[in-house]
C-alpha cells in the first residue's frame, strides 16, 4: 500500500528565510566592535560559526567562536541568535512556491527552533501562506503537531540536520541546496532543489507517493 504526501513541512532558516546573510551581518557587527573590518563582510566568520555549530546549538557555537577569536564584548549566544533571527528576510522564491503547494491541496507547515514572535518581521510578507507555524521546537516535536503519519510528510530543509531528522522520523525529504554545495555524506534525501521553485515544479508534476511501512 502506498500513501500520498499530504503535508509539506519546511524548515525555516535557510529554506524560507535567508539565515546566512543574517548570521554574516551579526558576525560582521561583532567583528567591527572588536576593531576588525572583514573585507568579505563576514562570510568567513559565518563559515567558522557553521563548523562549530555542527554538533550543537547556534548559541553555543557563537560563544565558542567569540572565545576562539578573543571577542570580549560579543554578548551571549542567545542574544546573538535573537539578533540573527530578527535580521532574517524571506527568500523571494518562497511565496510563489508556497502558494503552489496550497493550491494543490497540500498543507504547508513552517518548522522553526525560534519562537514565532522573533520571526514576525521576516514572515509578515508571507501572511497566510502557512497552515501552521510551529515555532520553538525541532522536527520531532513538530511531527506530533502535524498530526499525520510521517510517511505522508515531505520535509524541505537546507541543512543536513533537518534531513537526518526527517529520515529518522520516516519522512521523505527534499534538500534545498541553494549554494550548490557538495552533498552531505551522512544525510539521505529524495529530492535536491536549487531553489523553492523546485517545490513548485514538484507540485505541478505527478504527486510522488511514499511507501507505507
Amino acid at each position: 500500500m502506498e500513501e500520498r504526501i499530504e503535508v509539506v513541512a519546511l524548515a525555516c532558516h535557510g529554506t524560507v528565510v535567508n539565515w546566512r546573510d543574517a548570521v554574516e551581518a551579526v558576525a560582521y557587527r561583532v567583528a567591527r566592535t572588536h576593531g576588525e573590518s572583514p573585507l568579505d563582510r563576514g562570510r568567513a566568520l559565518r563559515l567558522r560559526l557553521e563548523a562549530l555549530q555542527a554538533t550543537g546549538s547556534f548559541g553555543e557555537a557563537f560563544e565558542a567562536w567569540a572565545a576562539e577569536r578573543g571577542y570580549r564584548w560579543a554578548g551571549s549566544g542567545e542574544a546573538a541568535f535573537r539578533a540573527a533571527v530578527a535580521g532574517c528576510r524571506r527568500y523571494p522564491d518562497a511565496e510563489p512556491a508556497l502558494e503552489s503547494a496550497r493550491a494543490a491541496g497540500l498543507r504547508v507547515v513552517l518548522v522553526s527552533s525560534a519562537e514565532p514572535r522573533l520571526l514576525e518581521a521576516a514572515l509578515r510578507p508571507l501572511d497566510g501562506a502557512f497552515d501552521a507555524i510551529l515555532g520553538g521546537r525541532d522536527l520531532a516535536g513538530a511531527a506530533r503537531a502535524i498530526g499525520v503519519p510521517p510517511q505522508r510528510v515531505l520535509h524541505v530543509a537546507a541543512g543536513a540536520g533537518g534531513l537526518r531528522a526527517a529520515g529518522a522520523l520516516g519522512m521523505r525529504a527534499a534538500w534545498l541546496n541553494r549554494a550548490a554545495g557538495p552533498a552531505p555524506a551522512d544525510a539521505a534525501y529524495d529530492f535536491e532543489w536549487r531553489s523553492l521553485s523546485g517545490l513548485a515544479s514538484w507540485v505541478a508534476g505527478p504527486r510522488p507517493v511514499a511507501a507505507a511501512p
